[in-house]
């Protein structure tokens, strides 16, 4: 163990020390007891990894292509597509999808809408999370758990970017 470089004395670290444990190096920093983080979503974090999510969401944000963003559940993927709609210049809204939650059944209505009449119970016209977000940003979260019905519906609308509205001409 080392402060600065130099073997361990007994002595408090000051403001900016290094302190090495093997292979760990950490920097002694006074911040504030308690920290507001922002009101917005942002991702909070500093180091190589985080920077280079950073410098891809900068990269990928002014372009109209889709983002595959991948990550276990919880490490903040929602984040990630939230920053990159934040800094591309769609006015539209951001939507999210949580994929695992919606059936076969329903697949096409949720995403695409439908027309009043198209099936019973559909008593009114209904937009889809699809033409909600246009010019905006359509997260679709956990498409990984989504039924292999749900995957083949998404194939046409990410392939070749169209879609219609259930029960429309």
């Amino acid at each position: 163990t080392f402060v600065n470089g130099a073997p361990v004395e007994e002595r408090a670290l000051r403001e900016n020390d290094v302190l090495s444990l093997g292979g760990v190096l950490l920097l002694a920093h006074r911040s504030p007891r308690f920290m507001q983080l922002p009101r917005a979503h942002t991702i909070v974090g500093i180091g190589a990894a985080c920077a280079r999510i950073h410098h891809r969401i900068a990269l990928a944000a002014p372009k109209d292509i889709s983002v595959l963003v991948r990550g276990e559940t919880g490490v903040g993927k929602e984040l990630v597509a939230r920053a990159l709609h934040a800094q591309s210049s769609r006015d539209g809204r951001f939507v999210a999808l949580n994929c695992s939650s919606v059936s076969d059944g329903v697949v096409q209505s949720e995403l695409f809408g439908h027309a009043r009449g198209a099936f019973s119970g559909a008593v009114a016209a209904r937009e889809g999370l699809v033409s909600a977000a246009e010019n905006g940003t359509l997260f679709l979260d956990e498409i990984g758990d989504a039924t292999a019905g749900f995957q083949a519906t998404l194939l046409r609308l990410l392939e070749q970017r169209e879609y219609r509205v259930v029960g429309d001409n």
